[in-house]
């Protein structure tokens, strides 16, 4: 025995398989659990027991893992087991003279996920702690990105938010390896670079500007299935809802009906406004903000 035995470790274990066998080595073919037909599951029988004085972790005896997404490879099946003897620890895993299988797991913690490993909701990635994640081992959210710590990121391990490029601390950067904000190229580290405002150089700092509060609006929503169409469709069951996207004018406009008559006066004090520029962007026309500031 070489692993130290330690005491207070998790009490579920689990065992990654590939066609019934050990996925990293061994030719033991393990009795499967079996799902009988009332949902329940009917335990595979325990393996040949090993001697307690030839056990040694990593070489000799039956191995667990209170971590199966480490283990896990694409093609793999993961089982809840039991041991009868854990005989030592090397960081996740541990060996035991004899293990049984309990039942197949899918190791989804959250809702909705249609991936693999992930302890949040609404992805369709893999090893995903965050949440409608589509990309894989986030700990953000709306990542479609990988290895993001951040929130909707569509580049790759940015520690910031909403970065098509990668390796990016700030946020909104299109470059890469920026520690600044909204850069399009690389490695700069100014806190953000000069901007255009209606297609002319701003000589006012981004956070001076005060935009109207109708300006921001969500272009998706969330929508939930509803419980007559889960019955239909077991899919739609598996996946819970879906995100609806509307019209981009279309979300512009109600944003802006809504909106009261001081919030609209903003729009008229943003630095280089353009009425024709503003109509091009968002649908939104010089008579209907007239209109508006009119009604007070």
């Amino acid at each position: 025995m070489t692993a130290k035995k330690e005491e207070n470790k998790p009490k579920k274990l689990y065992k990654v398989l590939k066609d019934g066998k050990s996925v990293y080595g061994g030719d033991y073919e393990y009795d499967l659990p079996v799902n009988m037909p009332d949902g329940k599951w009917k335990s595979g029988k325990w393996t040949k027991r090993i001697l307690i004085k030839d056990i040694n972790i990593c070489n000799v005896g039956y191995h667990l893992t209170t971590e199966p997404s480490g283990w896990y490879n694409k093609g793999c099946e993961i089982y809840l087991a039991e041991a009868d003897k854990v005989m030592g620890w090397l960081h996740d895993k541990c060996v035991c003279n004899r293990v049984r299988l309990l039942e197949k797991v899918s190791f989804n913690i959250g809702a909705c996920n249609t991936g693999e490993f992930n302890s949040g909701d609404r992805n369709s990635g893999d090893r995903n702690s965050g949440y409608s994640n589509s990309g894989d081992r986030n700990s953000g959210y709306r990542n479609s990105g990988d290895r993001n710590s951040g929130y909707s990121n569509s580049g790759d391990s940015n520690s910031g938010y909403s970065n098509s490029g990668y390796s990016n601390s700030g946020y909104s950067n299109s470059g890469s390896w920026n520690s600044g904000n909204r850069h399009t190229g690389y490695f700069n580290s100014i806190k953000e670079p000069p901007f255009l405002m209606f297609n002319k150089l701003c000589e006012v700092e981004r956070v001076d500007i005060e935009f109207p509060k109708y300006f921001y609006f969500e272009i998706t929503e969330w929508v939930w299935y509803t419980n007559e169409e889960k019955k239909i469709d077991e899919e739609k069951k598996i996946i819970g809802g879906y995100l609806k996207k509307y019209k981009y004018k279309e979300v512009w406009r109600r944003s802006f009906e809504n909106a009261d008559v001081e919030d609209v006066r903003k729009t008229l004090k943003l630095p280089n406004f353009d009425y024709a520029i503003f109509e091009e962007i968002s649908g939104i026309r010089k008579e209907m903000i007239d209109k508006k500031i009119r009604s007070e």
